[in-house]
């Protein structure tokens, strides 16, 4: 057993490869955390041998840039500027917890945890608020990898702007809907929503990205987080429809995100959540079934579809699913989930958590995990030495 203080500081790793550099050479198979003062005993069902801290598993080498924003999350989390603290499942519920990973995708040490009422995946400890707000300002981007091309960076976005479009069409009317984008990065899509005549009004929290859309001509784009939106007449200001593009697995409190979300909302609107679906890993275009992929350092929570429910039910809300039509994205190329929280009940409702569910959901992604190791398993050496599995009864 191993007793954490409520903030710790993220465990030494090598950035030179990117992988652990585990000293003692042995890894603990049970673990006993801290949070607010309360102790609470986590299970251990590593999904297979790569999820060790000590595994040596990486999909592709990380660049030098890449390498270097390493070195320095570590250097800031060395001297106290970035602290991790252990939390809670968003459900709210949140009883019993099982680690499933012990590194993300670029190996570093860091904690994947499956809640077993609604079988949400978080990271856990995870930066405190003021730590992710750093994070995010100061290192994500580079540390990511993402696009050096601007251009092409907003063309990426117009394309998610325009199915947004497609699929709002009978909510979203020109020059009378008012669109929120949360995490609007250099506006492309709020640009698409703009030249159809919408009210599009975007925030995000890199200033880089924001000083350029502004540049290329898209206007109402704001520097901070929704905190930073305000409304001055609630008659003719709030929003028919806000959404959140693979930004809620990034929020550190998702319920108090929304719930300030909710605040700015016309009474009939609409919230839309779009984010990365763990649980249908096989569908993954780049990776099939490589839960690994969906396991990293800026997505705090890979959330369940019950998760979800339980969060639009805390908002007075309901989850319904969407099937969305139009093109491809950039991160149609991974594997995502549509949910629209919305006032009215709708027949496709999503349910809450149910007995059990948690272990239906270690059994899929160990099910998952074993798909994987037979795609990528040309050799015996590889099989032996990264995939080892444990069955569940």
């Amino acid at each position: 057993m191993v007793l954490i203080d409520e903030a710790v500081r993220l465990e030494r790793f090598a950035p030179g490869d990117g992988f652990r550099t585990w000293s003692s050479g042995k890894e603990s198979t049970a673990s006993m955390f801290s949070s607010k003062g309360n102790l609470q005993e986590r299970t251990v069902h590593l999904l297979s041998n790569r999820f060790l801290r000590t595994s040596q598993w990486m999909r592709k080498k990380l660049s030098p840039n890449q390498k270097v924003y390493f070195e320095i999350l570590q250097s800031m989390s060395d001297d106290g500027r970035l602290w991790f603290v252990h939390g809670s499942c968003p459900c709210g519920r949140g009883a019993r917890d099982t680690v499933v990973a012990r590194r993300d995708r670029y190996g570093l040490p860091i904690d994947s945890v499956l809640c077993h009422d609604c079988g949400t995946v978080r990271l856990d400890p995870y930066f405190d608020e003021s730590s992710l707000g750093v994070f995010y300002s100061e290192i994500y981007q580079e540390l990511y990898g993402r696009s050096k091309d601007p251009v092409e960076y907003m063309e990426r976005q117009r394309a998610y702007g325009e199915k947004i479009l497609l699929n709002f069409e009978s909510v979203l009317r020109s020059g009378q809907s008012r669109v929120l984008e949360i995490g609007c990065g250099a506006g492309g899509a709020i640009r698409e929503l703009q030249q159809k005549g919408i009210d599009a009004i975007g925030c995000d929290y890199s200033r880089e990205l924001i000083e350029f859309g502004t540049s290329q001509g898209v206007g109402n784009l704001i520097c901070g987080t929704v905190e930073s939106i305000s409304i001055t007449d609630p008659d003719t200001e709030k929003f028919d429809l806000i959404y959140l593009h693979h930004v809620l697995e990034h929020v550190g409190q998702p319920l108090a995100t929304l719930e300030r979300i909710q605040q700015l909302l016309k009474p009939d609107g609409q919230i839309l959540i779009i984010v990365p679906d763990l649980f249908r890993v096989e569908t993954h275009r780049i990776s099939p079934s490589d839960c690994m992929e969906l396991f990293h350092i800026a997505h705090k929570w890979n959330f369940s579809r019950e998760c979800l429910s339980t969060l639009a039910g805390q908002l007075g809300m309901f989850a319904v699913e969407i099937s969305p039509e139009g093109p491809r994205t950039a991160w149609t190329d991974g594997t995502e989930m549509w949910v629209s929280f919305q006032k009215e009940f709708d027949e496709r409702a999503l349910s809450g958590p149910c007995e059990g569910q948690g272990d239906r959901y270690l059994e899929y992604l160990c099910n998952a995990e074993q798909e994987f190791a037979s795609r990528v398993s040309n050799s015996e050496s590889l099989s032996k030495t990264f995939f080892s599995f444990v069955s569940i009864k």
